[in-house]
């Protein structure tokens, strides 16, 4: 039936139909050209509907008949861009768009939509002058606000969204939209507590929101309050198309919780069902190698799997590197927020010769705030965290970078796919890589001659490069408490701890640990991680120790506390225990620091020989075991030994502080040698051999 004047016009403009499509300007257009105006408005109509229908290229047919005979009408423009966006047309659908907003300038709704797709489509400063127009034309526009609010925070403008979407809720109280997304941003702003009170709010007022269930998981999630976290995404409809990201959410709880069986078995139904989701993967893949005692062919084929979700066509090949400037410029890509960073780079990184030219590229908008990374000039510090992967590839070409220096690994806030762009001659990957990223458009990995020998080669992309001692130099902070005696002097027995992340304590480490306590009756064992907050955290490792015979009266559970009294706590600890075949990295120094010896199993990857590399690198041997019964033995002969323990506790600090673990200024010489050698090879055309995915024994 055809609509009354004064109706809305069945296009979804908003408009009226006598202002819109049954507009006397309309109809005298479709008259202009031969076709009658009635005919017209129906084709529209029939366009509309077919739309509805989801019959989408019939109903562009339809449309595109209207604008045969009347090239200017909007309500046919606007609906063309729509259909064109969601048939994957983006150029097409922003040409209609704009086409659109030109014909009805004065129409908010269109504004609206032509924003919308510029946004996107990656160009949110563009949709913000959309959004402002449509802001401009109409106030009170809740999808504007709420679209111009998530195009800030593209922008990393976090705050002007948390304004602007508060705003929007005093004229529409009763959005659950609203509310999901002023939770969204708040997250963004690290305000988890307040975020979750507004994703409730939101699905108080829709109960089915699928988003807000997401989005409260993932507040809790980052509160640590793992146990609500799951218990949303275990809420989420298997219909739904957030299934696949709700179950990887779920698997990240449970590595979280310490459980890396069941999160890789989460992810690997994630996986099957969205086998294209780099982030699913790429978790997915840093969870294995908290059980893999190994490199292996499957998780090399894996990682080059999940690098190659990163290729892309829109990059240019690589750059040649020419001689000139005798200046070398480097460029570090990271976060920027990780502990791992400051405490394991800081201290390199900021200290470079004037031979160097340095840029700092940040992946996280929050990293400028912190420590020390605040003190950098702002010469050198760029925040990309809000810039595309070709807009960050400007940005770095701009700057000329010679060598690309990756920080963030396989672990969340990388930017593999702006290393696909091969913004600079080289690229090198360091420190939170453990493994291969897998990428053909990595040239390096940088390791020591301990973590990485050179027969671990077949299990990289990147070629192998060496520093002399170590690939870490610890920074220890200036608050770290003073080194206390072993606290078996004063209550009579022997305290292990391990202050590390919960994963990394499997069933195969608790087994080797359940025979060191059983072979000292009265022994202690002190678990610190932010997870044992979480009740079921604490009855897993429980669980585990319970057919061993250790009863749970010896174990002490510990949360998450500042910094400075999580290393005070180490005053509590006669003997640290090293996991395996995943290492401790920062949580070994810290032990170390404070005097406690760390005992650990020598494995065959870089993540499983860290900690006998750094126990290496401070002439500490001793506490070094290459096999299961050695690793008990070396605990046994500690804890039985007060003297030798006492004497090592005494000069540990001292041993590590002036060993080339904490030598910044000598890292700094060996790290330029080696951004030389590299350098200078590229310039001469000489290249390192890069392995392709390969077997080996």
């Amino acid at each position: 039936m055809k609509p009354g004047r004064n109706d809305p016009c069945p296009c979804g403009s908003g408009l009226k139909y006598k202002k819109c499509c049954g507009s006397g300007a309309s109809q005298r257009a479709g008259a202009a050209r031969g076709e009658p105006a009635l005919q017209a408005g129906l084709l529209f109509e029939q366009g509309q509907y077919l739309y509805r229908s989801g019959r989408l290229l019939e109903s562009a047919d339809a449309l595109s008949r209207v604008l045969a005979a009347n090239p200017r009408h909007a309500p046919s423009l606007h609906l063309l861009g729509i259909i064109r966006h969601q048939l994957g047309d983006s150029e097409n659908a922003l040409r209609f768009l704009a086409r659109a907003t030109s014909s009805a300038p004065v129409e908010p709704v269109y504004r609206n939509s032509y924003g919308e797709v510029l946004r996107l489509s990656g160009r949110s400063a563009e949709a913000l002058a959309q959004f402002d127009k449509a802001l401009g034309l109409s106030p009170s526009y809740e999808s504007a606000a709420n679209n111009k609010a998530l195009a800030l925070l593209a922008l990393g403008r976090s705050g002007e969204a948390v304004a602007l979407l508060k705003g929007a809720l005093l004229d529409h109280p009763s959005s659950a939209t609203l509310h999901d997304n002023l939770g969204y941003a708040l997250q963004t702003t690290g305000s988890f507590g307040q975020a979750a009170e507004q994703h409730r709010q939101a699905l108080e007022i829709a109960p089915d929101m699928v988003s807000a269930r997401v989005n409260l998981g993932s507040a809790c999630q980052s509160q640590g309050r793992y146990s609500e976290a799951k218990a949303c995404y275990a809420a989420v409809p298997e219909a739904s198309e957030a299934f696949p990201v709700a179950l990887h959410n779920l698997g990240i709880c449970d590595q979280e919780l310490g459980d890396a069986a069941q999160a890789i078995n989460h992810m690997e139904r994630a996986l099957a069902l969205d086998q294209t989701n780099a982030d699913l993967l790429g978790d997915y893949v840093f969870a294995r190698h908290h059980l893999s005692a190994g490199y292996s062919t499957e998780v090399l084929e894996l990682s080059a799997r999940w690098a190659a979700l990163f290729e892309t066509s829109g990059g240019s090949p690589p750059r040649r590197p020419v001689s000139g400037d005798a200046r070398i410029t480097v460029g570090y890509l990271s976060p920027f927020a990780l502990a791992s960073t400051r405490y394991l780079n800081e201290s390199v990184i900021t200290r470079h010769s004037s031979d160097f030219q340095v840029y700092f590229y940040a992946t996280s908008p929050q990293a400028k705030r912190e420590q020390p990374w605040s003190q950098l000039p702002r010469s050198c510090w760029r925040d990309i965290s809000h810039l595309s992967d070709e807009e960050a590839d400007r940005r770095i070409r701009k700057d000329k970078v010679d060598i690309l220096v990756d920080l963030a690994g396989n672990v969340r806030g990388h930017r593999l796919g702006l290393l696909a762009r091969r913004p600079a001659p080289l690229a090198v990957t360091w420190t939170e890589s453990f493994y291969t990223t897998g990428s053909r458009h990595v040239d390096y990995f940088l390791g020591d001659p301990c973590s990485s020998p050179a027969d671990m080669q077949a299990w990289f992309t990147e070629a192998l490069v060496t520093l002399p001692h170590m690939r870490f130099c610890y920074s220890p902070p200036d608050y770290a408490p003073a080194v206390g005696p072993p606290p078996k002097r004063t209550n009579g027995h022997v305290t292990f701890g391990c202050f590390t992340h919960a994963a990394k304590i499997t069933a195969q480490v608790v087994e080797v640990w359940a025979r060191v306590l059983d072979s000292l009756s009265d022994a202690r064992l002190i678990l610190k991680w932010k997870a044992y907050a979480e009740a079921s955290a604490r009855q897993r490792v429980l669980d585990l120790f319970a057919p061993w015979g250790v009863k749970a009266d010896r174990i002490e559970f510990r949360s998450h506390s500042a910094h400075v009294e999580m290393l005070a706590e180490y005053n509590r600890v006669d003997i640290a225990l090293d996991t395996f075949p995943y290492n401790g990295g920062l949580t070994t120094c810290e032990a170390l620091w404070m005097g406690v010896p760390v005992i650990c199993l020598l494995g065959d990857t870089v993540v499983g020989r860290q900690s006998a590399c750094m126990l290496r690198a401070i002439d500490c041997p001793s506490t070094i075991a290459d096999s299961v019964n050695a690793y008990v033995e070396r605990c046994l002969q500690m804890a039985r030994n007060l003297e030798t323990m006492t004497e090592l506790r005494a000069g540990l600090r001292e041993r590590m502080a002036n060993s080339a673990l904490c030598d910044a200024a000598g890292f700094v010489r060996d790290l330029e040698s080696v951004y030389r050698s590299i350098w200078s090879d590229a310039q001469s055309g000489q290249t390192r051999e890069m392995r392709p995915t390969a077997e080996a024994d």
